[in-house]
């Protein structure tokens, strides 16, 4: 047999040719035969693509909502009362909460789906937010959200879509619904390289990963908070707006339940922000463990304490600073606690700023009571678990030498 540098030995009897990307060849006599593997994950969830953005891994080709683009009318049920098709958007007139639907939309119950909007305009009146139901289950849109990208569960075979407005006046343009596959493996970027990305069943524990509900917050000072349309990834972040102070300092607690003794760990996006720089502290109410961030680079200039280890940051894309704080819970009042200080120097100690300096955050995920940190988990009011990943047939240990073909997953 002819072999070339593409040749891995498998046990004892022979060689198999790696061809396609394939993680290995089964021996059938003489011949060797594609040995695909399989993979399975009953949840949808997100990688990190070529371009340096997090996205939803397995979005289906099929799309499920016939004239999203409004070009015409069809297929679209709604109240001429309340709604018009017309020059290519679906306007709600804001003159009450009636809904325009797509009945029977062809779902399946138990799969999830993404629902996309690319173009939300003039949002006006009422109560400033609309409603996106699948079925029964709802997700609300913000009243400063320009689009969507929400992922529903679907309650039921062939359920229906609905926008209801809620009283705001809005245009909408792009309407989509498309299956988020469950059984799709995960090629990831983030370390610069492709990686097939396994990893075990976890959770983010805060329930509002893109708005500003994400800040439930045990003490503000001289800040507020507030939702915009989103920078990185998705459809919306929290921003943190510094108030004018003098001599003093500004801080966000986001606090966590946790017992002692804990590993803990948050992540979030945050954009550059050049000039100034972000002190993370965490455990509990004295603690005195920290990292400091310039927020121009997204370089980490200091980790250190006792209780609340390591805290890592990196620039991953032009747009956003990626920011990990570990955590050890110690004591119980409060439970938890990661506190965000600004300041506009890397001494920590002038706090005088202008008025209005903005700070976007985006994907804010709490994992509790784990080892490390993993990819993220979007949320739209409620905690939300990625289930396991399995991947089988991807070669045993007495399929491969010591020496030649070894092959291994980093989680």
């Amino acid at each position: 047999m002819s072999l070339d540098k593409r040749s891995i030995e498998l046990g004892t009897e022979g060689w198999g040719v790696k061809e396609d990307n394939l993680l290995a060849f089964r021996k059938d006599r003489t011949r060797y035969v594609e040995k695909p593997f399989t993979f399975s994950r009953a949840s949808y969830a997100t990688r990190v693509n070529s371009d340096g953005l997090i996205e939803y891994a397995g979005i289906s080709d099929v799309e499920l909502v016939t004239n999203g683009s409004f070009d015409q009318d069809s297929n679209w049920n709604y109240s001429a009362t309340y709604w018009e098709i017309s020059n290519g958007t679906a306007n709600s007139l804001g003159a009450g909460n009636s809904q325009i639907s797509q009945q029977l939309i062809g779902t399946v119950s138990g799969k999830y789906y993404l629902i996309s909007i690319s173009s939300i305009e003039n949002i006006s009146g009422g109560t400033g937010v609309f409603s996106v139901v699948l079925g029964t289950n709802t997700v609300i849109v913000n009243n400063y959200s320009t689009s969507i990208n929400v992922v529903i569960q679907a309650p039921a075979n062939d359920t229906s879509l609905y926008i209801s407005p809620g009283s705001s006046s809005f245009n909408l343009d792009n309407v989509s619904v498309k299956e988020v596959k469950q059984d799709f493996a995960r090629i990831d970027y983030s370390t610069g390289e492709p990686v097939l990305l396994l990893e075990p069943a976890r959770t983010n524990l805060k329930p509002f990963s893109e708005t500003s509900a994400a800040f439930s917050s045990l003490d503000k000072r001289n800040v507020s908070v507030q939702t915009r349309p989103g920078f990185y990834s998705f459809n919306s972040c929290g921003e943190v707006v510094l108030t004018n102070f003098v001599n003093d300092y500004a801080k966000i607690n986001l606090d966590f339940d946790a017992v002692t003794g804990e590993t803990n760990f948050f992540t979030f996006y945050i954009k550059p922000q050049p000039g100034w720089y972000l002190r993370l502290q965490g455990g509990n109410a004295s603690a005195s463990s920290y990292a400091v961030v310039n927020l121009t680079n997204g370089e980490l200039l200091e980790s250190t304490g006792s209780n609340a280890g390591i805290g890592t940051s990196e620039l991953v894309h032009s747009d956003a600073i990626k920011i990990t704080f570990k955590i050890e819970a110690s004591g119980t009042t409060p439970a938890g606690l990661l506190r965000l200080q600004f300041y506009d120097n890397e001494d920590l100690v002038n706090y005088n700023h202008s008025e209005g300096v903005i700070f976007k955050i985006s994907g804010v995920q709490l994992e509790n009571n784990v080892d490390y940190p993993t990819s993220y988990i979007p949320t739209y009011g409620t905690t939300v678990t990625r289930a396991a990943e399995t991947a089988n047939s991807c070669g045993a240990a007495q399929d491969f030498n010591k020496d030649e073909g070894v092959l291994y997953f980093e989680s």
